[in-house]
């Protein structure tokens, strides 16, 4: 045993800190439990309580009177209060894996199951990066979430429909293919709630459900694609409906008190530049401007959808939520990281030290052994890189190995004694290994500065090698 071991209390300590453990895995569950429950029954009632319809418009038991009424409540409990219990109980479950080693390293037989490739392989690589025991497990419950409530609200629906054909004189086809695009937009309520969740590049929740960033963002990407197929779909039908009526400029830009259909085409269009433009071959050819319009499009979308249906809110809230802890963790990190000194050296707002780097001699790949704080640093994972001297509002994710650091790497190619001591006395800082493939002008222009900085090293290196030999002969 370790002598930790023999200090009075430990073992109490440690009791206890297995049972606030188990405490907050308990307390992790229950907002899911507590989301799972608004999926597949309270967010249904809407459409499925025959009281709600006794007249129309609905008002869905609502009071426009009063501030925190039944709904207003019931919505901050479930789109509000959930994820942000998630999102502390998360921190709360890394911090106490920091104080046991034991839980960090610990595997359940569970993820192995889950993590199993399903066959064929082969295929499910090629098309979508492979699907596991878990995919298919969680694409099930999507898939039945999606049929559940497109089987109530299309029940709904068709129960209105003599009553629309008497109040609007609309022909039954046309009624029909407005009330499924009604029905699509409608099933965006439960897939914006789930879509934000995995977006979050450092999400705590990610982290300690364990769950990769790659495999997060894939899922992301996925919910994604379909809902902007469910988007398209909606708006197209109300399109192709209106140009039918001969009504299209009329209907498309009215901005009538409960649907704005004007703010409606400008998030679908802003949604449809944001899909475009994350599809692989426009990301890969062009990242920054997949950057770009990622986020102009997604606030656009989402201020525009808001403005259109005012209660889409709600649903954009527990992603925007999470993202924004996400965002305020990282900044925090940051300015910490500026405080924090070493040696009497302090690292600037977190910024990164280059220790090595080299390009291959076409150009076409380079590599760059980085220092980062060891604490924020795994064996493998994701980086984001910004090179001001490239570009200095442009961020671009790399994949990265950790790997010791030497003691005597200088990236300006000098043996700098006093440089390299700090540095191999530092022992709060890991070494990443990042390669990186030209792909666009953002990743040429990296490696093309990058084989100038080790042409001038070289340069430099071989006139002191020149003059040493001078010297001595």
């Amino acid at each position: 045993m370790g002598p930790q071991n023999t200090k009075p209390g430990f073992k109490i300590r440690q009791i206890a800190a297995h049972a606030a453990y188990n405490l907050l895995r308990v307390l992790f569950v229950a907002p899911i439990v507590l989301m799972a429950c608004w999926m597949f029954y309270v967010g249904l009632q809407r459409w499925a309580n025959d009281e709600f319809w006794s007249k129309f418009p609905p008002n869905f038991g609502c009071d426009d009177t009063v501030l925190l009424d039944r709904c207003n409540l019931q919505q901050l409990l479930y789109m509000w209060l959930g994820p942000t219990v998630l999102a502390l109980t998360a921190v709360g479950l890394l911090a106490i894996r920091a104080l046991l080693p034991e839980e960090s390293h610990r595997s359940s037989k569970w993820r192995k199951i889950g993590s199993y490739l399903l066959p064929p392989r082969q295929f499910w690589l090629w098309w979508c990066g492979g699907v596991t025991v878990s995919d298919f497990l969680a694409i099930c419950v999507w898939i039945a979430i999606n049929a559940m409530w497109a089987t109530v609200i299309l029940k709904r629906f068709w129960k209105l429909i003599p009553i629309f054909t008497r109040l609007a004189d609309t022909p039954t086809l046309e009624l029909q293919v407005q009330l499924v695009a009604v029905m699509l937009g409608c099933l965006l309520f439960p897939n914006l709630v789930l879509l934000f969740y995995p977006v979050t590049r450092g999400s705590v929740v990610l982290q300690a459900a364990g769950l990769s960033y790659p495999d997060a963002i894939r899922y992301h990407r996925w919910l994604g694609h379909a809902v902007m197929v469910m988007v398209t779909a909606h708006s197209l039908g109300f399109w192709g409906v209106w140009v039918y009526q001969q009504q299209w400029l009329k209907e498309a830009l009215d901005q009538g008190d409960r649907i704005n259909n004007l703010a409606g085409g400008v998030s679908f269009l802003s949604g449809l530049a944001l899909w475009l433009s994350s599809l692989e071959v426009a990301r890969r050819s062009n990242y920054e401007v997949f950057y770009k319009l990622h986020h102009i499009g997604f606030w656009g979308f989402t201020f525009a959808g808001c403005c259109h249906v005012s209660s889409m809110f709600w649903y954009f809230l527990p992603g925007l939520i999470l993202y924004g802890i996400d965002g305020v963790y990282r900044i925090q990190q940051a300015l910490w990281e500026g405080n924090v000194t070493d040696n009497n050296k302090s690292n600037n707002s977190g910024s990164v030290q280059i220790w090595e780097a080299g390009a291959s001699r076409n150009n076409s790949i380079c590599y760059m052994l980085l220092s980062a704080p060891r604490y924020a640093v795994s064996a493998t994972g994701f980086i984001w890189l910004n090179v001001p001297d490239v570009s200095w509002h442009s961020w671009h994710p790399f994949e990265y190995f950790a790997v010791p650091l030497k003691s005597n790497t200088c990236y300006n190619g000098e043996n700098n004694s006093q440089n390299n001591q700090s540095r191999s006395g530092s022992s709060s800082s890991t070494g990443i290994l990042v390669h990186i493939k030209a792909y666009d002008r953002w990743t040429k222009d990296l490696i093309k500065l990058v084989a100038a900085q080790q042409q001038r090293s070289g340069s430099s290196s071989s006139s002191s090698s020149s003059s040493s030999s001078s010297s001595s002969s």
